[in-house]
This record gives structure tokens, C-alpha cells and sequence, in this order.
């Protein structure tokens, strides 16, 4: 950047200033993103808790399952699903939805991305986006804590004043209420879009595992620093979480078999090549092919008449045909 820096054209201007400039653009953008995602996981956690309280449940357990799902399921569209839609280029639906659209479908962005595939350019776009807010997650559990112990340390103490009866200042120092709902909901978030992803970027298998590490920490001291004592559930909302699990597996195979059959930017060149055979082993799926399907891969049909395991040949010897 240096070097570039001080040499200039014959017009005066930096060398490589408009390219410069247009990758600082493209950071700036990716960074708001990823912020912009962060922002709408809090809210989408907020939301769900206020509308939890209008959908009036029967039991508090149902109550903390539909939390839990509600958080799970904007979080995961809001991490996983809204980089790849819009990133992604279907030109059948694109022409559809501009056509629906009477042709102008600018503020519609979905499906009109630069990538048709799992392509190499994807990985350092979309990939290293869902990469980071993935790794950024990690600080969603230490924001109670932060939140507690502002409380406890800064506001309390100036309140400790304004008490007038033991009651008051019982419900004070009663601490904050464990959301296990919520915790539940962000920990299936990172489980699907790491597992989901894994295939094509397996270093989000590790970034999982260290989030959940620390969500572990985090709650543990939050639940017994600072968090009032939860009331008893029941085991139903870990049970649902547990059944959610084979749906993320389900998600990996599907979305491993789409990476592995990428190709790159160049269409005739596969991003994962299959590796060779073993010539013995390959001498061997090819004789058991010609043995299944006779010789009808084989040019000119003289060759394939010549052929020892050729159907033609015998029906052509039998005077059939």
C-alpha cells in the first residue's frame, strides 16, 4: 500500500486508489452487515418475549418452549439463511419475480446475488460473513452478566436510599431473572448454522464448540453471581431441544452434498475433485458396469457388436432386429 501509495500515474492520482478504495467500501459494508445482524439478534429476543406474553399459554413450560423456538428461528433466519438468499443468483427465479414485479425488482435483492453456487468465490464474500457473526455470537452470553453487574455495582448502591420498606429493598437485591428460553434459543442458532455450514467450512465446528464452552461459563456465573432463583421447569423444553438436533443433521447432509458437488468460477473445474481410483478397483466397477448394461457405452457399433458381453450382438446373431 506504501509502495502504491507513492507512485502515481501520469494523471497524478495514486496507482491502485480506485481499487483502494472500492475493497475499503466492501469491508465497510461487510462490517455494517454483520453489526446489523448482531443488532436484530438482541431485538428478535426482546420481540419474542413480549409477544410470548400475548399468545397466553397454559403452563410455564409451554411458554418457555415457544420462546425458545421463536428466538431459535429469527436468530437462525437472521445469521444463516439471509446472506445466502441474497448473495444467491437463480436467473429463472430473478426473471420471474421482475416480471411480477413489472420489471424493476431492485428493492426486492433476493435471488439476485453474484453466486449461483458454492463456488471458491463464495468463501471469502458470504463465507467469512457467516464466519464472523458466528464468532461474534460469543458475546451475546456475556451481556447479561455485563447488564448485572452494572446493576449491582453502579445503579444499587445510589438506590439502596430511595427503600422505604424491607420489602422494597428485598426486591432489589432479589437479582435478575434467568432467561432459559432465550439461552436455549441462541445455543440452537449456533448449533444449526455451524453444523449447516461445516461442511464447506469446517473451522465453524470448532467456533461452535468454544461458543458453547463459554455460554456454559458465562451462565453458570450469571445464574449464581447474580440471577434470582428460577422456578422449576420441567424437562420438556430440554427434551424439545434435543428432538431439534436431527433436523440439523438432516440440514448438513442436504447442504453437504450441494458443497460437495460445487464447482468453481470456471464451470469445468470442480472445486472438490473425486480423488482416483485404485486401477483394480476401477478396472473392476468398469467390468461390472459392461456386465449390467452390455456394451452400450461403446463407438463405433462395430466395436460394440465385436464385443464379448454386447446384447446387440446376440440378437443381431439370432436374426432379431
Amino acid at each position: 500500500v506504501g509502495v502504491s501509495a507513492s507512485l502515481r500515474g501520469a494523471n497524478g492520482e495514486a496507482l491502485c486508489n480506485t481499487q483502494a478504495g472500492t475493497y475499503r467500501m466492501f469491508v465497510l459494508l461487510q462490517s455494517a452487515a454483520v453489526v446489523l445482524i448482531l443488532i436484530l439478534n438482541v431485538a428478535v429476543q426482546v420481540i419474542t418475549m413480549l409477544l410470548a406474553f400475548f399468545e397466553r399459554h397454559h403452563t410455564l413450560a409451554e411458554q418457555e418452549k415457544s420462546i425458545a423456538f421463536s428466538v431459535f428461528a429469527g436468530q437462525f433466519v437472521n445469521t444463516a439463511l439471509v446472506s445466502l438468499l441474497v448473495y444467491a443468483r437463480f436467473d429463472e427465479v430473478n426473471t420471474a419475480i421482475e416480471s411480477a414485479l413489472g420489471g424493476d425488482s431492485a428493492w426486492f435483492p433476493l435471488f439476485a446475488g453474484s453466486f449461483r453456487d458454492f463456488s471458491d468465490g463464495w468463501y471469502p464474500v458470504v463465507g467469512v460473513q457467516i464466519v464472523v457473526t458466528v464468532l461474534l455470537n460469543v458475546g451475546l452470553p456475556l451481556w447479561p452478566i455485563m447488564v448485572s453487574w452494572s446493576y449491582v455495582k453502579l445503579i444499587l448502591p445510589r438506590r439502596e436510599s430511595s427503600a422505604a420498606t424491607q420489602s422494597d429493598l428485598n426486591i432489589m437485591y432479589a437479582g435478575s431473572e434467568f432467561l432459559l428460553s432465550q439461552r436455549y434459543g441462541i445455543l440452537l442458532n449456533t448449533l444449526f448454522t455451524c453444523i449447516m455450514y461445516s461442511s464447506g467450512m469446517p473451522i465453524l465446528l470448532l467456533f461452535g464448540a468454544f461458543i458453547f464452552i463459554i455460554s456454559y461459563w458465562c451462565d453458570k456465573y450469571h445464574l449464581l453471581k447474580f440471577a434470582a432463583t428460577p422456578p422449576q421447569f420441567s424437562d420438556r423444553l430440554a427434551f424439545w431441544t434435543l428432538d431439534m438436533v436431527k433436523y440439523a443433521v438432516i440440514l448438513h447432509l442436504l447442504f453437504g452434498c450441494w458443497v460437495f458437488s460445487a464447482g468453481k468460477d470456471d464451470p469445468s473445474i470442480e472445486l472438490f475433485p473425486r480423488p482416483a481410483l485404485n486401477s483394480d478397483v476401477e478396472a473392476y466397477t468398469k467390468s461390472l458396469l459392461d456386465s449390467v448394461w452390455g456394451c452400450e457405452g461403446l463407438s463405433p457399433e462395430a466395436t460394440c457388436v465385436a464385443a464379448d458381453n454386447c446384447v446387440w450382438s446376440n440378437v443381431t446373431a439370432g436374426g432379431g432386429l
